[in-house]
């Protein structure tokens, strides 16, 4: 069997990979994987359930 569009087809293949990988989406999936921990909003950086002052912020306690 001859496939005669094997070159067009392997040439857009590489051009949705190289699209794919580039979007903004991937880029962010990338940028917070690479940073593990260390990102702002990463859960383990969440506050804690508690009682705050809302005028202050300040921690008062465990919350009820």
């Amino acid at each position: 069997m001859t496939d005669y569009n094997e070159q067009q087809r392997k040439a857009a293949i590489r051009q949705m990979v190289a699209q794919a990988d580039n979007n903004i989406e991937a880029q962010r999936k990338r940028a917070i994987d690479a940073l593990g921990e260390r990102w702002v909003c990463h859960p383990k950086h969440a506050p804690k359930r508690a009682r705050y002052n809302p005028m202050t912020g300040a921690y008062l306690g465990e919350a009820a």
